[in-house]
């Protein structure tokens, strides 16, 4: 393994924050390559290879694609192999493992892709630290948020039986805890990107991207994002999709109803406001 850092940049946010679109869109640059939420492949790849059902997001199953084969096939020749596990919760015992073991990972992700920074949108905020923390990666972080009406909107309609409060006292806890992890974060090294900015103007905004990781502002990403460019990419439902428009989601505006609404002003419409979203 080379003793040269991996550039590498992380995405933190919250779920049904427009992670899997960034995903996609940064892909399709050729420095860049994401696999989407890379801190569940040891969750996730054992089972789905070994029941050869579930599809990679290039349509083949998982036992069946050429990436994924060639990116194990690089995990073993660098003397390491894919268990079930997250890789960053190795016990301490084994924690000069579990660091080497992520940068064979990664590094044998950008062989065989070609590119030259890898990009995780594994959002959760525990990891910041510890990629923080790992001497062989160089570490960005890409800050992704959301209108938290939008959010708190977006998991109301897939837990329909539960109560409104709770879900808003689960989102503040959770962007608590992302705005805790970034404080030790230097402000050089990261970068905020609001979802509805990406939606709204997605080339500005991936030019921003694209300053920020050093690599060179390619034009044109948008177009064909998808079906020009073969994804491998871990996240929600949209990457077994064909759709390629980008579409703001304010469903939230005609969902929520005023009770709702003054209910998550009352409780997190200061922490909204700071995050840039007026009441």
């Amino acid at each position: 393994m080379s003793d040269r850092k991996i550039p590498y940049a992380y995405v933190t946010g919250l779920s049904h924050s427009g992670s899997t679109l960034l995903a996609f869109l940064l892909n399709a640059h050729p420095e860049l390559v994401s696999i989407g939420e890379a801190a569940r492949v040891g969750e996730i790849l054992p089972h789905r290879w070994s029941t050869r059902q579930d599809r990679c997001s290039c349509g083949k199953a998982f036992y069946y694609c050429e990436f994924w084969n060639r990116v194990l096939a690089g995990l073993a020749a660098r003397g390491f192999g894919l268990r079930e596990g997250d890789p960053f919760d190795a016990p301490d015992s084994r924690r000069a493992y579990g660091l080497r073991k992520w940068q064979a990972f990664t590094e044998a992700v950008l062989d065989v892709s070609g590119a030259g920074v890898f990009v995780d949108t594994s959002k959760v905020p525990g990891y910041v630290a510890p990629l923080r923390a790992n001497p062989f990666l160089d570490l960005k972080v890409i800050s992704l948020v959301r209108d938290g009406r939008g959010v708190v909107g977006s998991w109301l309609k897939r837990l329909p039986d539960a109560r409104p409060e709770v879900v808003i006292e689960t989102w503040i806890s959770q962007e608590n805890e992302r705005s805790a992890a970034l404080r030790s974060v230097d402000p050089e090294r990261l970068l905020v990107v609001r979802y509805e900015d990406l939606c709204r103007e997605p080339d500005r905004t991936l030019v921003n991207i694209f300053t920020h990781l050093l690599v060179e502002p390619a034009v044109d990403i948008t177009a064909g994002y998808k079906s020009g460019v073969e994804h491998h990419v871990i996240g929600n439902q949209m990457r077994l999709t064909n759709d390629e428009a980008i579409v703001l989601d304010e469903k939230w505006r005609r969902d929520l109803d005023q009770r709702i609404l003054d209910r998550f002003n009352l409780m997190g419409g200061d922490l909204n406001a700071r995050n840039g979203y007026a009441g």
